[in-house]
């Protein structure tokens, strides 16, 4: 599965090693990165979850956050344990509009202190990882 907010309301879907490739059209615009869980595909649109175990037929799951007027989950990721993060941003005003989340469920959101991260440019990707606590970050 391919799929990226620049192709808004369709991916791209292969089931031959990237040989040949499908486009399937998504019952809404894609939002957000397309995340794979180890059972279904996922993705943010709107108020909404999506998911599929195939890219083909999706299923809406209303989500418990109210985002900003504007704004959209635009980039998650998912940890070993199942939960997310994810920061939703608006067109033009990452700086001012840019916030973090925490779900254990990717539907059920945690919209996290301003001053939990630094906001600025639109971030594209993110990516699970563990560090090493810091007297900047230590563990708690």
């Amino acid at each position: 599965i391919i799929g990226t907010p620049e192709l808004n309301s369709y991916l791209c879907r292969s089931t031959d090693g990237g040989m040949n490739w499908t486009k399937i059209n998504l019952p809404v615009e894609l939002q957000s990165t397309i995340i794979w869980d180890g059972s279904k595909f996922l993705f943010w649109s709107g108020q909404a979850r999506y998911s599929s175990p195939d890219g083909m037929t999706w299923t809406a799951t209303p989500m418990s956050i109210q985002l900003a007027p504007g704004t959209h989950i635009e980039v998650a990721a998912m940890a070993p344990d199942g939960s997310f993060v994810a920061v939703s941003q608006a067109w033009g005003h990452y700086y001012e509009d840019q916030r973090f989340h925490m779900s254990p469920d990717g539907i059920n959101w945690e919209v996290l202190p301003q001053n939990a991260a630094w906001r600025g440019h639109p971030i594209g990707w993110i990516q699970f990882g563990y560090v090493d606590p810091t007297v900047d970050c230590p563990t708690q």
